[in-house]
């Protein structure tokens, strides 16, 4: 099975909420399945996770944007981020949360594999 690999571009809780989503998926399936922010997705690995959408999805029994995070980590999603965006966003690595390691363009292209790459 090919891998799965997702870059998060922008800081829209929304669209991360779905792709996180997408990739529990795949990794349910078995497949390798990374998310890489970029630089200006950084904000979004900053715990704790909330979404606009949070309250309409816990009451219909929908994974919270914290939940689908949970959930994808159990199922072996890894997350990276661009470290370059930390100093971009006045952020330091210890701000991010925990289950997620810096990676840049090089070593994410160099580890793509198989991989299919989806931009969002």
């Amino acid at each position: 099975m090919s891998g799965l690999t997702l870059i998060i571009l922008t800081a829209d809780s929304l669209r991360f909420h779905g792709a996180i989503t997408m990739a529990a998926a795949h990794a349910a399936t078995g497949g390798k399945t990374r998310i890489h922010c970029h630089a200006p997705a950084l904000p979004l690995l900053i715990p704790p996770h909330a979404a606009p959408t949070d309250a309409i999805h816990r009451k219909n029994g929908v994974p919270t944007l914290a939940q689908i995070i949970e959930d994808a980590l159990s199922l072996g999603v890894s997350f990276t981020y661009c470290q370059t965006g930390l100093p971009l966003n006045g952020l330091v690595a210890s701000q991010l949360m925990a289950d997620c390691e810096a990676s840049g363009p090089i070593a994410l292209f160099g580890d793509l594999d198989d991989d299919r790459l989806i931009m969002i």
